[in-house]
């Protein structure tokens, strides 16, 4: 992450991350603000509505009461386990809607920990102020595209909140790049989540100011939230199969007439580079050597 001759300390794989519902990775364990943003990011990477999350927003402070971490931070903290626990068991009035909400978490947590579980089978793990001062690679590889979501925006979060916390920064902090990025900024989830701002775009919007810069990589441009288009400083087309991503890009882009008609023909090593404020114009790229 920071330091231009910074190596990879180490590969992290989805097994080794910690990402208990404590946690957050955060410094100062406020168990409101945890609660609030494991509220907002669950119920985003999971698709669920305003009304299901208020749903666990009441299970989750009734659960850090029981662990008492509202009174005293030091104290353990429960896990994603904990959370199922603690849904279950919770009661409910009959022919509610807090039935259908119920029923929505536990779906979600039941089906993620039975399958990737020990994704959050964890007691100890990495601090962001350690992950900060280092260059590191987490891996996700056969893990469900809500899992992988869920860990993802975690991490996010855990980045953006630990400067946040430190006041605007004057130069570049550090720089995170997101492959496959349709698994967190998914336009389809905008759709169904109608009348709510994911927290994973007013990260995108505030990053700069924190210093705090992301490089987001899609085969599949158009399935992207348009908040990466309103939020990017620099865009890059390169080569795509699909004339809707061609089209989407090419509007985000700005190009003319001319511009458009030569974007189709962008071969292997080829692209188009948009810096905001600026005119595009067309890239090479030299291919890399086996």
């Amino acid at each position: 992450m920071e330091g231009s001759e910074a190596q990879p300390a180490e590969l992290l794989g989805a097994e080794r991350l910690r990402a208990e519902c404590e946690a957050l990775f955060l410094e100062q364990k406020d168990y409101v603000l945890n609660a609030k943003l494991f509220q907002r990011i669950f119920g985003h990477s999971q698709g669920i509505w305003l009304a299901s999350q208020a749903f666990l927003g009441d299970v989750l402070f009734d659960l850090y009461k029981a662990y008492g971490v509202d009174e005293n931070p030091q104290n353990t903290w429960p896990s994603l386990f904990e959370l199922e626990e603690a849904v279950k068991i919770r009661a409910v009035r009959p022919n509610t809607p807090s039935v259908q909400y119920k029923d929505r978490i536990l779906n979600r947590l039941s089906d993620m920990l039975k399958f990737e579980g020990c994704i959050f089978d964890c007691s100890s793990g990495f601090s962001i102020a350690d992950l900060v001062k280092e260059s590191v690679v987490f891996e996700f590889r056969g893990m469900k595209p809500q899992t992988i979501a869920l860990v993802c925006e975690l991490i996010m979060a855990a980045l953006y909140e630990y400067w946040v916390s430190r006041g605007p920064q004057p130069s570049l902090t550090n720089l995170l790049f997101s492959d496959e990025a349709k698994h967190v900024f998914d336009i389809r989830k905008k759709f169904r989540l109608k009348d709510e701002r994911p927290y994973v775009d007013e990260i995108l919007a505030e990053t700069r100011t924190f210093g705090i810069g992301i490089v987001l990589a899609d085969q599949q441009p158009s399935e992207l939230t348009p908040s990466v288009q309103a939020n990017t400083h620099i865009k890059i087309e390169m080569q795509l199969s699909s004339g809707k991503d061609i089209k989407d890009m090419n509007i985000s882009l700005g190009l003319n007439a001319r511009q458009i008609r030569e974007s189709y023909g962008i071969t292997l090593g080829e692209g188009v580079l948009k810096i905001s404020g600026r005119d595009p114009f067309r890239l090479r790229i030299p291919l890399a050597r086996a």
